[in-house]
């Protein structure tokens, strides 16, 4: 059994209140002597005393832990880079101002009262397919919430506080570089698992919007839909009528280069590939992924500074951030060997 202020008590011949005021710095009003307190402090390391920190915390109306929400959340160790750095920046963020993190499966489930149940003082929330339900439920437990990669304009909470990357100007600086290349028809990719995700649909409609005004062919087979095993790649690579492909994440680029290299299809030579996150994960494909860029670290660890500072009622919500995209041209484009 731990070691409790009142068992250090009781063994110095003091009030609970004295000790606490040593090792705690708590009361004001408690006066305790130098030699005193370094007694206290000997008798607390003989008996090995190990403060209770949660303890401390739930008095002060505090868990000290976050918790993050996300679709889908992929492997860490292998594939694409964007977990290992979206973990970096909340913890970097979080562990700076003492407070933990948690991943949180459950909380994507129809309960719509886990999140309030008071095991977190705030959540990042990364689920672009809102539960309506669970964000009410937390509004009303008064659990402060930060979107991440989720627009305000597709949520009924307006006066949330948002974070997300510049999605109009990642793609604009894609299709401006295939068509420099003279890339006239351009097919955008994402996975059937998150085709109703709000900040896939903007990218989905921007690719559209930015094409058509740079006079760029598009039609009803300019989007293609694969799953996240990449099945669909195979058969729209042995049918393709496009000389490029944007991804909507760089992790479609696996099973594309499996299935273009069975096909006998090379990449740029045949077919240019662009596509989105750019994590170190790029550099490992051969060729190597030219790629959108966005900062994912910057961007986890403010979502979590804005988190405690919502907290702390050191900043108001109601904000909506967003961060510029920049673009990674590696080995993955060239000029097209064929237009339809």
């Amino acid at each position: 059994m731990s070691v409790t202020i009142r068992d250090v008590a009781n063994a110095a011949g003091v009030s609970p209140m004295a000790v606490s005021k040593v090792l705690h710095g708590r009361g004001s009003n408690v006066r305790v002597s130098i030699e005193k307190a370094e007694f206290i402090k000997k008798i607390a390391t003989d008996l090995n005393y190990t403060p209770n920190n949660v303890a401390r915390s739930l008095r002060g109306g505090r868990t000290k832990g976050i918790a993050l929400v996300f679709d889908q959340f992929g492997p860490i160790a292998s594939g694409s880079r964007y977990f290992s750095h979206l973990l970096d920046g909340m913890t970097r963020a979080a562990f700076t101002s003492g407070y933990s993190v948690t991943l949180c499966p459950e909380l994507s489930s129809n309960s719509a009262y886990n999140i309030g149940d008071g095991r977190f003082d705030g959540v990042v929330w990364g689920k672009s397919h809102v539960q309506s339900e669970v964000i009410h439920a937390a509004t009303r437990s008064g659990v402060k919430i930060v979107h991440l990669h989720v627009l305000p304009e597709n949520l009924e909470h307006p006066d949330g506080t948002y974070l997300c990357c510049d999605n109009e100007q990642g793609v604009r600086l894609a299709l401006e570089h295939l068509a420099a290349l003279g890339h006239r028809d351009i097919c955008f990719v994402q996975e059937v698992e998150s085709r109703q995700n709000s900040e896939a649909r903007v990218r989905e409609k921007m690719f559209f919007q930015i094409s058509r005004s740079m006079g760029l062919r598009v039609d009803d087979e300019s989007v293609s839909v694969w799953s996240y095993d990449g099945q669909e790649a195979k058969s729209w690579l042995s049918r393709r009528n496009h000389s490029a492909l944007l991804l909507r994440t760089e992790s479609l680029a696996v099973p594309l280069y499996r299935y273009a290299q069975e096909l006998g299809i090379r990449i740029p030579e045949d077919l240019s590939v662009v596509g989105f996150d750019s994590t170190e994960f790029c550099e490992t494909l051969t060729p190597k992924l030219t790629s959108i860029y966005q900062p994912i670290e910057q961007m986890a660890h403010r979502a979590v500074s804005l988190l405690i500072d919502l907290l702390d009622d050191r900043t108001p919500s109601g904000q909506y951030i967003t961060f510029p995209c920049g673009f990674d041209n590696r080995a993955s484009t060239d000029r097209p060997s064929f237009q339809s």
